[in-house]
């Protein structure tokens, strides 16, 4: 099929972009939030066609659009793995749901299903299909034997080694970040997938216990039959392939799910309150970024093992009932089963003891990296050392417990079970029970071994695991808070529109907050205007609330009471991504931050990435307005040099006049400074000052009387 008819088939136009997205989404299992229909309106439509206009989109829907940007000629690779997506088809998209066996599922406009091989929809993609066709190369190919369809494979590759420079952009549909876990399950097919690895190991087990059978018959007998010799070598050569896809299968399913994990960790660390970060300190922070990644490693690792020594036991119980001894073996195992949950029950304490003191420890030490200098200079020396004494005692005698659990776990069980498996034979044997019978029963209890020793390991990391899940639980909490969408009519025409002069830019009506560590409401009734063009300079003493007033204009905080508009919209109105856009926030400088990155980076956080030429002409221009020309010269790659604690490190005059181009390259119609010129000199405020007034509209700035 040539790209021009495949394009016809499969294309979704501009103006029925956001029903596409929504289709592709429930095609997907993904459940946006039902809202089209009439809505979203036509504006908000024509804006998606733009990549942060689908990005709005997602929001709006509930989903996760994320662009992705890739040259033509890698496109076939992007598409294996992409699904579901949005694609670029010209000035069409194409939904793009997955790809099975090297054909490409895309949802067509009609609401059919059409499989496409990931070729062809590469050539239509890339517009290789549409390319004029050589004759002379056509005579040279068809002279060389090639027929019809070789010569197109030939055309299309070298229509794809000539586009292989140009850059195109898709957008990943996903789940959100702050989406339930059954919608995550539903993502990468958990059911189906864990269903499938049930299966497999359920055959392997079976094929195992069978070729033992086998040998084990031929043993008895006295003899080995040629044939059922070979039926044994059989069986035991289908368990390698079995074990090998299941183990592969098994791999990136983890790889899926710890995706997942790690992106809900990104985004709760991103949406935690920062009082209670600020409350709890570095030291904590720290501590539940090492639990989160055990928490990922071991639940996954002990998940898998525990789930298939459920199956090698289910099939071990199966062979105990068939021996000599059916009723005593397997109400003895179900009871060592027990035992095992007991002492992983006690594991689960002393670990989580560990834990505690284990992360005190790391908190302490954090603290007292930070405040060396102070306890070099301030502290007795001869008791420097004490609370760290008395702390590694008491995290040894923890891991000393901690160790014993294990050990009662991990050895007793499964050498304990070998014992008590042999010892219920006892009545069996002195009965005079049957040679085949009795070997049964031993080979169920090595199969139960086996299980029993897989179980144990895996107990002991999903008993590390729910650990690490307690001290994380916070941050994956936060993840599932929802920020505000906004209105799509609204933010499709966003950057155009401007408020009219009777309108504020940005008012408080009688706000509220109150801090959960105090009594007193640090705001009670606070009221602010600014109007286009405004000026103002907010003053208070330290701790009346100047700071706090500033994060509820910036979005930061919800207030407790009141009302906060920018162009007189709330910010469920306008959501998280339209209130960015009308107000910019340069926190104090203890709580903004110069990140490992390049110059460039930090400067154009607020703004679209990657960055256009427009962008790093804009970002270098204010930099020398704000006086760090100078600073651009010095550094060897200039706006692109590599800053941060591990890069070029800026002075506090530096910092802060790089907070301040953040914020105005933001490019918000209202910049509010918090405390953020208080590190200049008085020749650097007065230039910052006037960029200031000069480059924005309204401005406020808060500092010390």
């Amino acid at each position: 099929m040539r790209a021009r008819d495949l394009s016809a088939e499969i294309a979704w136009p501009p103006a029925r972009l956001a029903e596409g997205v929504e289709a592709l989404a429930l095609a997907a299992g993904l459940a946006p939030r039902g809202r089209t229909g009439s809505a979203p309106c036509a504006a908000s439509r024509e804006a998606a066609r733009e990549h942060l206009g689908l990005e709005r989109l997602g929001e709006w829907l509930g989903l996760s659009i994320e662009p992705v940007g890739f040259d033509s000629a890698e496109v076939e690779d992007l598409l294996r793995g992409a699904g579901p997506a949005v694609v670029p088809l010209g000035q069409a998209h194409a939904m793009l749901l997955d790809v099975r066996r090297g054909r490409a599922r895309l949802l067509a406009p009609d609401g059919s299903l059409r499989r496409v091989g990931v070729a062809a929809l590469a050539a239509a993609l890339t517009q290789g299909g549409d390319a004029a066709r050589d004759p002379g190369l056509d005579r040279g190919l068809g002279a060389a034997g090639l027929d019809e369809r070789e010569r197109q494979g030939v055309h299309a590759a070298l229509e794809r080694e000539r586009a292989g420079r140009r850059a195109l952009v898709g957008w990943l549909v996903r789940a959100p970040a702050e989406a339930p876990w059954r919608m995550a399950a539903r993502s990468v097919h958990l059911g189906g997938r864990l269903a499938r690895l049930l299966a497999v190991k359920g055959v392997e087990q079976i094929a195992w216990v069978l070729s033992f059978w086998l040998i084990g018959r031929g043993a008895l007998q006295g003899r080995f039959d040629p044939g059922w010799l070979g039926a044994w070598t059989l069986l035991l050569a289908c368990t390698v392939p079995l074990q090998a896809g299941m183990l592969l299968a098994a791999g990136r399913l983890a790889v899926d799910l710890g995706a997942e994990i790690r992106r809900r960790l990104m985004a709760g660390a991103l949406r935690m309150d920062p009082d209670a970060l600020r409350r709890e300190g570095v030291g904590q922070s720290l501590g539940r970024v090492l639990e989160s990644d055990a928490l990922e490693t071991l639940a996954l690792g002990g998940g898998f093992l525990a789930l298939f020594s459920a199956v090698e036991l289910v099939v071990a119980a199966g062979v105990l009932a068939a021996g000599a001894s059916p009723i005593a073996q397997v109400a003895a195992l179900l009871a060592w089963i027990a035992l095992a949950g007991l002492l992983a029950r006690r594991y689960l304490a002393a670990r989580r003891d560990w834990t505690d003191r284990r992360l005190a420890l790391t908190h302490d030490l954090v603290e007292s990296m930070v405040g060396h200098a102070t306890r070099l200079v301030q502290e007795a020396p001869e008791r420097v050392h004490d609370a760290e004494d008395h702390a590694l005692a008491a995290y040894l005698a923890s891991a000393r417990a901690m160790d014993r659990a294990m050990v009662a776990l991990t050895a007793w069980i499964p050498r304990g079970w070998v014992l008590l498996g042999v010892l219920t034979l006892g009545p069996a044997f002195l009965a005079g029970a049957s040679t085949p019978q009795l070997a049964v029963s031993l080979g169920g209890v090595v199969l139960a071994y086996r299980a029993l020793r897989q179980m144990v390991e895996g107990l002991a990391d999903l008993a590390a695991a729910a650990v690490a899940w307690q001290r994380v639980a916070p941050i994956l909490c936060a993840a599932e808070r929802r920020g505000a969408a906004g209105d799509p009519a609204l933010l499709a025409v966003e950057e155009g529109a401007r408020p009219s002069g009777s309108v504020p830019v940005l008012a408080a009506r009688g706000v509220s907050f109150h801090h959960a560590s105090r009594h007193a409401a640090v705001l009670d009734g606070c009221d602010l205007e600014l109007q286009p063009g405004d000026k103002l300079v907010l003053e208070g003493r330290s701790g009346s609330g100047k700071s706090t007033l500033a994060a509820i204009l910036g979005g930061l905080r919800a207030p407790g009471s009141g009302l906060v508009l920018a162009g007189g919209l709330d910010l469920g109105t306008l959501g998280e991504r339209g209130w960015r856009a009308r107000v910019a926030l340069a926190p104090q400088f203890h709580e903004n931050h110069v990140f490992g990155g390049t110059l460039l980076f930090n400067l154009l956080m607020g703004r679209a990435w990657p960055p256009a030429p427009d962008d790093f002409r804009d970002a270098e221009h204010m930099c020398r307005r704000l006086g760090l020309g100078a600073l651009l010269e010095r550094m060897p790659a200039g706006i692109l040099q590599w800053v941060g604690e591990t890069g070029w490190r800026l002075s506090h005059g530096e910092r802060a006049r790089v907070f301040v181009a953040r914020a105005l390259l933001q490019r918000a119609r209202v910049v509010v400074v918090d405390e953020g010129l208080d590190a200049l000199d008085s020749l650097s405020l007065r230039q910052v000052q006037d960029v200031l007034l000069e480059e924005q509209a309204a401005v406020l700035v808060i500092a010390h009387p």
